[in-house]
Parts: C-alpha cells; structure tokens; sequence
C-alpha cells in the first residue's frame, strides 16, 4: 500500500503494517473508523481555507520526513526492492515518451 500527498510518498508498506506505522508515529486510527478512508484524510491538503492549508501542509510535512526516517533505518536494499517490485508494473516516463514521440525527418 502506498499513501501519497501532495504528490509525496508518506507511506509506503503492508497494508497489515500501517495501523501500526501511524500509531507509532502518533496518529492512531480512532476505533470503528475505516484504517484507508481516515489515513487518506489525515494527508490530504486541505485547500478550503488558508488557516486549514497551513496545518496541513505542516503535518504532511512531518508525515513525509517521519517516513523519510524510517525508509533511512531500513536495511540496504530493502526499501529499493519494494521500490522496484512497485515500480515494475509501471511504465517508466522514458519508455513512453520513446513509444509516443514522432520524428519529423
């Protein structure tokens, strides 16, 4: 599972794992709430209001460096196998850019 905001990676795992990376880091998923729909509130920017926009940029902030932490304390190699595997399903901006452009010879 991976959880982006605003174009950022603040988690990436086991879906299994998350309830447990949030608590630890401080944000436990209040009881009889939906784990998916309340992370993905948690670290959405909210743009309604300039007060609102700032708190949620600051605690997606935190969420992002707390993950960039925790990727740091991941045995080498780990974290970029899990980035591979992910990444093998997608296709890379060069292969499609080679596959879509058209020469003008």
């Amino acid at each position: 599972m991976t959880i982006l905001s605003d174009g950022h990676v603040v988690y990436a795992g086991q879906a299994r794992a998350m309830l447990d990376y949030f608590t630890l880091i401080g944000y436990p998923c209040p009881p009889l709430t939906n784990p998916c729909d309340f992370y993905i509130d948690l670290t959405t920017i909210d743009h309604r209001h300039k007060e609102n926009e700032a708190v949620s940029r600051e605690r997606m902030n935190k969420l992002l460096r707390l993950f960039q932490e925790a990727i740091s304390e991941v045995p080498s190699g780990m974290y970029t196998s899990a980035k591979i595997s992910l990444g093998s399903s997608v296709e890379s901006e060069s292969d499609s850019n080679s596959r879509h452009s058209q020469s003008f010879d």
